[in-house]
């Protein structure tokens, strides 16, 4: 890694004097440009009420590429500028943005000072998701939201996971109960129905996404972007519940910071550290700039009943990346973006054993390394935009998935004991017939009789069990790669509005090889898609209408799909904006994330595999909404309303029976398609500001996820229904922060996830009886959380459906800054989440226990503390 980073610091450290300062300028073609003007602007940034210089304020020439941070003391300035009227502007999170022109001539300076006003709900924030060009959030012709680098700090967010259950519509849910594997549900759909993108763009592949949000720190991150509903006409196959766009951070100043905290599970018996590190360097013209970012965490595993058996994995990561920039001119720039993530977890019991020594083990080690490259250009009359990009993600993984009553020694040493009883028994029958025997003579029949190699002691099931423990070692490969380019042109007047059009077209390859010894076959799996997409925005203060369409040739679908879209916004005054959509998406029939990550249940590995004939899956999504922004003097105040409904035809789902595959006992789950399913309900969402110093938001979806027909989760479970398991009618959320002085400030944030349907394969015997584990029941049963199908009772074990509980979980952080030398803060913070230890309570115990039998909050109560030093 020294190798990439040290020219990069080098060359970002020396360049003090101007790129383009000679008498051309490389933009595109062979234009002849202007020669260095000299023409300077220069100012300072205050607050407007308190009238003190604001620091790192991102100070900007609309339409190029031209942009400074101001230093330590607020003040800025933006050298050999254009000659001619100038747009620039200064905006910051948690401030109102301020927008001034400008009359530049050579050989001069002018002063241009800023005062900016707080504004905490950062209503005119700039977000790309929407229409895949910036555009201010209040305009978007469809809902975006943003969680920015504060919502992660005050919700003690260590990764992507943990902070995107802070937004309305969204929820995350932990899946498995050893190896700790989570997913994020929009609008009540699965996780592989949203597309995560990082920088916009869906490199994010179907093996990432097993674990990949959570090895994203979120240091590395400049803000996330949520987009609700259909968004396949912008990013193709996937985007049906929704879209996460990670923003990482660009250089924008000479900045660094450093933190440590420590957080205890459950008491101060399990410990969680994690350490981050940032810093940022712009050259003196602003024409390049570098910023790197770090992250190791370390935890160790969590047993919350005390069984041996892990209800949080072992965890072991880090994360080491970079960004950086670099401006040939005023119109064009390049970004380079690289991280590479080792992450190794384990989960079960006996964790300083080998996983087949284990009686049940659940191991991964990854090595990810994703990258981007990137051009844009800008046209010097502001309407033309030209943008090429690449972007790849190559994953490997180490895993064992294994599990039973037995490890793999005990089932050798059993073996030896047989081997030595059989010897004594042989030895006791040649005494018996021949009591004058000699002990030499016995030692030479036994050597005869009982050759080496020749008596292992072990049965036909041990041979089985012991091949199905050392077989369940696998090694999977993935590399996603994709490249193309974005034309986008602005029109003064196109038929009846301005207008934005915008046309691209792109290629995505994806190659999945996987080969572990419990599948029934290896998985060689080559992905292609070609992909071009239209659109065209009309758009002014009060209207936006937008209409665009994108064509897709899956390599494994046989004909090109159209996904179009339509949204249109009304403002019918500056408080209120109305919206609706429709858009259209599909998923192909290929492999996705939970196909790649398989659970234990009694001893028995879940595997996944598609039906012979599966169908693309095909998604009609409708949404309305309201949002209304004001101001009462010093009050902010927005709230919103929207309602959504999805139609999915041909959807995919899941059909689970027990079954053996090379003679190892397997539990498969087949997905087919169904009749269809549908997803439908509301989202609303308030925030309300005093200044910077008191905030609150809170945000509630009311929801039903219905398949078109009764289905079975598993065929031994009797229970029907036309609910869609995991998904509850009813969460919500909230963040409240006070800023009880400039140093000092508290957040207090919680979640609620309500009731919802969940299978359960209980711990049980030949005989139908419950499994016992040391002298307990392996499994704990609450009669009045179990559906009845034909023929079931409280006492009809195995394949069960229950009803979990409703979870509400509080958290709570304290913060202090101390000014330290110059321009050096310390932040010292502490605080606990799930402060009341909404946990589950009926985790099976045991090698026979279903470890996807897991619901609730990701984790029991935590105390954590730390330091963050910032430069």
């Amino acid at each position: 890694m020294r190798i990439i980073y040290l020219p990069l610091l080098m060359l970002c450290a020396s360049l003090t004097q101007p790129v383009w300062a000679g008498t051309t300028d490389p933009t595109i073609g062979s234009e002849q440009v202007k020669p260095k003007t000299d023409a300077v602007v220069t100012g300072h940034v205050v607050d407007a009420k308190t009238g003190e210089h604001l620091p790192y304020i991102n100070v900007v020439v609309k339409g190029t590429t031209i942009g400074v941070a101001t230093d330590a003391t607020g003040h800025y300035m933006l050298k050999d500028l254009p000659a001619g009227e100038l747009t620039i502007e200064a905006s910051f999170i948690g401030y109102k943005k301020v927008v001034k022109k400008v009359k530049t001539k050579p050989n001069t300076m002018v002063e241009v000072n800023f005062e900016l006003e707080e504004e905490a709900l950062a209503i005119d924030e700039v977000v790309v998701s929407a229409t895949r060009s910036e555009t201010m959030r209040r305009e978007a012709p469809s809902l975006v939201n943003v969680l920015d680098t504060k919502l992660f700090e005050r919700t003690q967010s260590t990764d992507i996971a943990q902070g995107l259950k802070f937004q309305p519509g969204v929820r995350v849910e932990t899946n498995c109960q050893n190896c700790g594997f989570s997913q994020v549900r929009i609008n009540g759909l699965d996780g592989p129905y949203s597309q995560i993108l990082i920088d916009s763009r869906p490199i994010f592949s179907a093996l990432a996404g097993v674990y990949g949000l959570e090895q994203i720190p979120a240091n590395m991150i400049e803000r996330v972007e949520v987009v609700r509903g259909g968004g396949s006409a912008l990013f193709g196959s996937s985007a049906i519940a929704g879209t996460i766009n990670i923003i990482t951070r660009e250089p924008t100043g000479n900045s660094a910071s450093l933190s440590h905290q420590t957080r205890g599970l459950g008491g101060l018996n399990t410990f969680e550290n994690t350490t981050n590190f940032n810093g940022s360097m712009v050259s003196d013209n602003g024409r390049l700039g570098v910023t790197l970012f770090g992250q190791a965490r370390h935890r160790t595993g969590y047993d919350h009943d005390g069984d041996g058996y892990t209800e949080l994995p072992v965890l072991d990561g880090r994360t080491l990346g970079f960004r950086t920039f670099l401006k040939p001119n005023i119109y064009s720039r390049f970004t380079l973006e690289f991280h590479n993530t080792h992450e190794f977890r384990r989960g079960g019991d006996l964790l300083k054993e080998q996983p087949h020594n284990a009686h049940i083990a659940e191991q991964l080690e990854h090595i990810n390394n994703v990258g981007s490259l990137g051009y844009q250009y800008f046209s010097p009359d502001g309407h033309h935009r030209f943008n090429a990009y690449g972007s790849f993600m190559k994953v490997q993984r180490k895993s064992y998935y294994g599990g039973g009553d037995r490890t793999a020694d005990e089932i050798i040493n059993e073996g030896k004991k047989n081997v030595e009883a059989a010897k004594d028994a042989f030895i006791a029958e040649l005494k018996k017939k021949n009591p004058a025997i000699t002990d030499d003579e016995l030692e030479a029949e036994v050597k005869k009789s009982f050759l080496p190699g020749s008596h292992n002691g072990l049965t036909n099931e041990d041979m089985l069990e012991l091949n199905k423990r050392m077989s369940s070692y696998g090694r999977t490969n993935g590399l996603t790669y994709m490249f193309g380019a974005q034309y986008a042109a602005d029109f003064d007047r196109l038929l009846f509005l301005p207008s934005t059009l915008t046309a691209g077209i792109e290629y995505n390859h994806d190659h999945l090889d996987d080969k572990s010894g419990y599948r029934e076959a290896p998985i060689d799996q080559r992905v292609n898609t070609k992909s071009a997409f239209l659109q065209n925005e009309w758009k002014d203060d009060r209207w936006s209408i937008l209409v665009g369409a994108r064509l897709d040739k899956h390599s494994m679908v046989s004909r090109a799909i159209l996904s179009p879209r339509l949204n249109l916004r009304f403002a019918p005054s500056k408080d209120f904006t109305l919206r609706a959509s429709y858009s259209k998406g599909f998923r192909a029939p290929q492999l996705f994330d939970e196909d790649l990550h398989v659970d234990n249940a009694g001893g028995d590995l879940i595997v996944s595999r598609n039906a012979p004939g599966l169908r693309e899956e095909t998604s009609h999504s409708f949404s309305a909404s309201i949002d209304w922004y004001h101001r009462f003097g010093v009050w902010q105040l927005n709230l919103l309303a929207e309602g959504f409904y999805t139609q999915l035809v041909d959807a995919f789902g899941f059909t689970q029976k027990d079954t053996v595959i090379g003679g190892i006992s397997q539990i498969l789950k087949t997905r087919e398609n169904s009749d269809g399913a549908k997803v439908y309900g509301l989202n609303f969402e308030g925030k309300i500001a005093y200044l910077n110093t008191w905030q609150l938001q809170g945000g509630l979806t009311a929801q039903r996820s219905l398949w078109n027909t009764e289905r079975q989760w598993n065929e031994d479970d009797a229970y029907k229904t036309r609910r869609i398991y995991r998904t509850p009618d009813l969460y919500a959320y909230f963040i409240g922060t006070l800023n009880i002085t400039r140093a000092l400030s508290f957040s207090l944030t919680g979640n609620y996830t309500g009731s919802m349907l969940t299978g359960h394969e209980i711990p049980t015997e030949d005989d139908g009886s419950l499994t016992q584990f040391n002298g307990r029941p392996a499994a704990t049963i609450h009669p009045d959380r179990m559906q009845h199908g034909e023929g079931q009772t409280d006492k009809t074990y195995g394949p069960r459906t229950f009803k979990t509980p409703a979870f509400f979980e509080m958290g709570a952080r304290v913060a202090y800054n101390i000014p330290l030398y110059k321009t050096y803060t310390l932040q010292l913070h502490a605080g606990v989440q799930n402060m009341f230890n909404a946990f589950q309570d009926d985790f099976d115990r045991g090698p026979s226990r279903d470890s996807a039998y897991i619901y609730g909050p990701g984790s029991p109560r935590c105390w954590y503390a730390g330091m963050k030093l910032t430069l």
